[in-house]
């Protein structure tokens, strides 16, 4: 049941992820004294089934957060790696994630007769700048099995303290897709589409639609962290999601522009 949880949620929500990683990135304190960052938490997140779903879902997240020496990271969201390169606020490094894939069953009303996108491990090329509260970031990932799809993420942002409690970061990101990850989430074959029609009927079933690499989306974010205590905070906002080209004209996509939003409690050790 939680890794259907689990599932759910990065399979729907890309978007998701990349805004609470983001938002996590900007809340990073200072050096520790120790080698040692260790945050947990749960999240708790609603947004659509999956990514142009018009049904949306509340779903359950675990935060985990383990850095050492600022160097080498273990998260939920952005997975194992290390920084290989840190200086003058530039930062170039790498890690292994995971594309949930995508599962019929999140939506048999419209997924039904497309079959499943398998997940896979994915590798992944990360690269920050940072100045004063302002973020510029990118992310090239690509997945080793599954969709075969690469993906680019371009993302800016700040750090914005209200007091000595609260901080809003506000963020926009462009993603850019190419054809395998297109053909793989947005597209419909035309054995895809004869078996979509035999089980939803020829109104409800899905037309053969062959989408081409560009620009699938961007988003718009806004997130807020309030300290409880020192160790403990609060994590919260939402954003919306707006599909471009052929993501949006896909027909799987029943939404164009899709609102998000999440709350968390973390603890730091």
């Amino acid at each position: 049941m939680f890794a259907r949880f689990i599932r759910l949620s990065f399979a729907s929500l890309g978007l998701v992820a990349a805004f609470s990683s983001a938002a996590a990135a900007q809340t990073r304190p200072e050096p520790p004294k120790s080698d040692w960052q260790v945050s947990a938490g749960a999240l708790a997140a609603y947004a659509p089934a999956y990514e142009g779903a018009d049904k949306y879902k509340v779903m359950p997240l675990p935060l985990i957060d383990v850095v050492w020496r600022d160097r080498v990271f273990l998260s939920t969201l952005n997975g194992l790696g290390a920084w290989a390169y840190r200086s003058a606020g530039f930062s170039i490094g790498g890690a292994i994630g995971y594309e949930f894939g995508r599962k019929e069953s999140l939506d048999r009303s419209e997924l039904d007769g497309l079959g499943n996108v398998d997940a896979a491990a994915q590798a992944r090329l990360l690269a920050e700048y940072r100045t004063g509260p302002y973020r510029l970031d990118a992310v090239l990932a690509r997945a080793l099995g599954g969709s075969d799809g690469t993906t680019v993420r371009l993302g800016a942002g700040m750090a914005y303290p209200i007091n000595e409690k609260l901080r809003l970061m506000p963020g926009i990101a462009a993603v850019w897709a190419d054809d395998s990850y297109m053909d793989s989430y947005f597209g419909v074959t035309a054995a895809q589409a004869a078996n979509s029609r035999a089980r939803l009927g020829a109104a409800a079933g899905k037309t053969q639609f062959n989408p081409s690499a560009g620009f699938k989306n961007v988003d718009l974010s806004l997130m807020a962290t309030y300290a409880l205590t020192p160790n403990w905070s609060v994590r919260g906002g939402g954003g919306v999601r707006f599909l471009l080209g052929d993501a949006a004209d896909s027909p799987i996509s029943k939404r164009d522009t899709a609102p998000f939003a999440n709350l968390g409690l973390a603890y730091r050790w």
